[in-house]
C-alpha cells in the first residue's frame, strides 16, 4: 500500500473511532446550580476585592515608609473586607463562620 492510500485509511479509520466519542447532554436535575447565589453581602465583598487590587500601590506603601495615605474608596474596601467579607462568603458556600472546622 502506498503512503498516499495508508493516509487515507488512517483519517477514515480516526473520523469514525472519533465520532464515537462524541460529546453528549448529560441530564442535570431541574434544581441543579452550579454556582452558589451571590447576592447581597457576597457580591459586595467581591466589589470590595476588586476595589482592592486598584489599591494595591497604596497598601504597599503603607507598608514600605510608614506613612498613612491610602484613600477613603481603598480604606472603605479594607474595612468592608476585615469586617464583613468572612461572614458573608462563608454563608454564601453554605458554611457557618463559627462552624468548629474553622
Amino acid at each position: 500500500m502506498d503512503a498516499k492510500g495508508f493516509l487515507f485509511l488512517l483519517t477514515i479509520t480516526t473520523t469514525l473511532i472519533m465520532s464515537s466519542f462524541q460529546a453528549r447532554e448529560l441530564p442535570l436535575p431541574p434544581d441543579h446550580n452550579p454556582t452558589p447565589e451571590l447576592q447581597g453581602p457576597a457580591l459586595d465583598c467581591l466589589i470590595a476585592l476588586y476595589k482592592i487590587r486598584s489599591c494595591s500601590n497604596e497598601i504597599i506603601a503603607y507598608f514600605a515608609n510608614g506613612t498613612i495615605d491610602i484613600t477613603p474608596p481603598c480604606c472603605q474596601a479594607i474595612t468592608l473586607i476585615t469586617h464583613s467579607c468572612w461572614p458573608a462568603v462563608l454563608s454564601a458556600l453554605g458554611t457557618a463562620p463559627t462552624r468548629p472546622a474553622f
